[in-house]
């Protein structure tokens, strides 16, 4: 399957189903595409124009993304596809990337724009 005028961006999480996880830049969304069968499902983020780039998998099992164009963190809990998202705390237009899980139950990010690293515990 071919998804269209998405920019997939990073193929980076596999949880324990075998699922490897994608961003969709320019299609703003999460997807999740099966090793054994090559079926993709796509989660639309909330926000408009996110401009999803990377994503993590949590010690909580859940697929975090950074939403580089709104300064937020999205969360995506896998058994249900439940979004959550949670802004920053850094100056608008921070542009955080590459998001990873890590030292202190935290995802960490840097923030291209603000020239910082910024960190949030898991929500």
């Amino acid at each position: 399957m071919v998804v269209m005028r998405a920019t997939p961006f990073v193929l980076r999480a596999e949880t324990s189903d075998g699922s490897l996880w994608f961003t969709e830049f320019t299609g703003n969304k999460i997807g999740k595409i099966s090793k054994a069968t090559g079926a993709i499902v796509e989660y639309p983020l909330p926000e408009p124009l996110s401009g999803p780039i990377s994503l993590t998998l949590a010690s909580d099992g859940n697929i975090y993304t950074d939403e580089s164009l709104s300064n937020k963190i999205a969360k995506l809990v896998p058994a249900t596809g439940v979004i959550s998202e949670m802004a920053i705390p850094a100056p608008p237009g921070a542009f955080p990337d590459e998001i990873r899980f890590g030292t202190g139950n935290k995802i960490w990010f840097p923030e291209l724009v603000a020239d910082q690293v910024g960190s949030m515990t898991l929500f």
